[in-house]
């Protein structure tokens, strides 16, 4: 239950109506796609219309199979994803990621949702 005197910076977050620890590893997904897409020299408007368009099909095949989330929650999901692209191209043009970013990106990608999706399995 949360307090009525809490900031509405704080209910954002414990309420999972908007943002929940999920948004991390949407983010790392959007810095993946930003090295794929980059590796393929693909523009940023092409590799944002391909990451929103990836981004709504997983929140459409999570809500088909059984993910309880707001629809809130789906769309800063979906701008968590566009944003890590940002970040990424971004990244790109004041440094020059490696092969080796790529790979400890993807590795704590699946740190995080292994530990999310054990801490989801002791609530549920």
């Amino acid at each position: 239950m949360i307090k009525e005197n809490v900031s509405w910076f704080y209910r954002i977050f414990a309420t999972r109506k908007y943002v929940d620890f999920w948004n991390i590893p949407h983010i790392l997904i959007g810095i993946i796609f930003g090295f794929i897409f980059f590796y393929f020299r693909l523009s940023l408007i092409f590799a944002l219309i391909l990451t929103i368009v990836f981004a709504i099909a997983w929140e459409v095949y999570e809500h088909y199979y059984g993910t309880q989330e707001t629809i809130q929650n789906q769309i800063f999901d979906i701008i968590s994803n566009v944003l890590g692209l940002l970040l990424f191209y971004l990244l790109v043009l004041k440094y020059n990621p490696t092969l080796t970013d790529f790979i400890i990106t993807i590795i704590i990608f699946i740190v995080l949702s292994l530990l999310g999706r054990y801490a989801e399995s002791k609530l549920i």
